[in-house]
């Protein structure tokens, strides 16, 4: 695993690992797999130290605070959007169709997420966000 040279070294916010190095790293051009694979090790690693990793331009980038409320912000606003569309499918399914445990399972999700939602929206009047 010749990724593990990019590992071992210490990065910090603001740091960006163009793609030539990841290349003279692997000794190759990274397939798309390996890219995939080394962001993923980076994001898994910097996330307890609570650095936003990104893949950005073919490299990674290690977003400064700014750049990471910024990316954040939008992530959960997005996460929270597709929850709800989520909610509006999972109420649209036709329980009769669904075995006793399927009932069961369904009705745990509406409940759960709708609970979510609730409490998203109760979070967001009392920012007056909403």
């Amino acid at each position: 695993m010749k990724e593990l040279i990019l590992v071992q070294q210490k990065f910090e916010k603001g740091d960006y690992i163009s793609p030539e190095t990841i290349k003279d790293a692997l000794g190759h051009e990274p397939t798309w797999h390996e890219q995939l694979s080394i962001w993923g090790t980076f994001a898994r690693i910097y996330a307890n130290e609570g650095v936003t990793v990104i893949s950005h331009k073919e490299g990674i980038r290690f977003l400064t605070d700014s750049e990471a409320l910024e990316y954040n912000t939008k992530g959960a606003d997005t996460a929270c959007r597709k929850l709800e569309r989520h909610l509006y499918m999972l109420k649209n399914i036709d329980s009769s169709q669904l075995n006793s445990e399927e009932k069961n399972a369904h009705e745990r999700s509406v409940q759960l997420n709708t609970f979510r939602i609730i409490g998203i929206d109760n979070a967001q009047k009392r920012l007056g966000t909403k």
